[in-house]
């Protein structure tokens, strides 16, 4: 989706946030991890799932798969959406919260409180609309 002819809103930019958690968890990891234990938690595909439906199904999950679209997103988001947050604990309040972390383990982390957490989020993600919805049309 171009980016020019996107009206920002708070619920498209939480949205474009939600996708790129999602890609960003799925990409593989910087690292190869040592094997510790015999006890993986395998993703598999959804074809594999349909011939084993004795198995617990809560141990296994499905892999998901990004779509170009997606990765784009993500793209957008970590390279032209975070460098135009200034403080790095907002930057580092709204990844969190974007990942679903709770807002008092937000502020254990950044150590603040978690009014003044979710304050600072609610502000970063206003000043973010405002930023892309001034960019989009000074562009255009």
């Amino acid at each position: 989706m171009p980016t020019n002819t996107t009206k920002w809103t708070r619920e498209i930019v939480l949205e474009w946030l939600d996708i790129a958690v999602k890609v960003d968890k799925s990409l593989p990891p910087v690292y190869h991890k040592g094997a510790t234990s015999w006890n993986w938690n395998i993703k598999r595909e959804w074809y594999e799932l349909l011939w084993d439906l004795e198995e617990d199904d809560e141990q296994t999950e499905m892999a998901f798969h990004p779509t170009n679209r997606q990765i784009s997103i993500w793209e957008d988001v970590v390279l032209r959406w975070f460098p135009l947050i200034e403080d790095n604990i907002n930057k580092r309040i709204l990844w969190l919260r974007s990942c679903g972390v709770s807002w008092v383990k937000i502020g254990k982390k950044t150590h603040l409180t978690r009014q003044t957490v979710a304050h600072r989020y609610q502000q970063t993600v206003e000043e973010l609309v405002r930023k892309l919805r001034f960019l989009d049309t000074k562009i255009s």
